[in-house]
């Protein structure tokens, strides 16, 4: 009986090693785990294992891949973009934001993609139009209507405020 290893792309295997790390929200020491390695050296000797730190250089240029294809398929889109966001605190009052982008594609079915998550200090109109607002310009969509509401939105409730005060004193 003939013993044939079948020959492994790195490339392929690192690939999917960064995705399988992402997908199960493993830590990057995952890739250094004695009994991983072991089970990854006796399905084929010839693989070449990665360190934690390539493997987080991997997923950082996956990231960048995924999010330069989503900045194209944000800007090739014929219709408008609505953005939405979503504010909570944590149990430990930590605020969170996340924005999400809706929009019908060509073959018209209606998809959304969250364009950012993050820790926000104080959740407040302001700092939440703000936080939208420079996400419209990472994505260059600025030129799109609802990132025009946004600017309009971000001064009326800069100036709102002010004109409050000075109609109560």
């Amino acid at each position: 009986m003939m013993n044939r290893i079948p020959a492994i792309d790195c490339d392929v295997f690192r690939e999917m090693l960064s995705i399988a790390v992402v997908k199960h929200d493993l830590s990057f020491q995952f890739a250094e785990y004695s009994g991983i390695r072991k089970c990854f050296s006796y399905i084929n000797p010839e693989v070449k294992l990665v360190s934690r730190n390539t493997l987080k250089a991997d997923v950082l240029k996956m990231f960048k891949r995924e999010k330069e294809k989503l900045r194209d398929e944000l800007n090739a889109i014929r219709g408008r973009i609505s953005l939405t966001s979503d504010c909570w605190t944590s149990i430990t009052t930590d605020g969170y934001m996340s924005l999400t982008a809706h929009f019908v594609d060509n073959q018209w079915v209606l998809q959304k993609r969250i364009l950012n998550f993050r820790f926000c200090l104080r959740l407040t109109p302001v700092s939440i139009c703000l936080i939208m607002f420079m996400i419209c310009l990472k994505i260059r969509a600025y030129k799109r209507k609802s990132c025009v509401l946004l600017l309009i939105m971000l001064h009326l409730m800069m100036c709102l405020p002010m004109s409050l005060k000075m109609n109560l004193i």
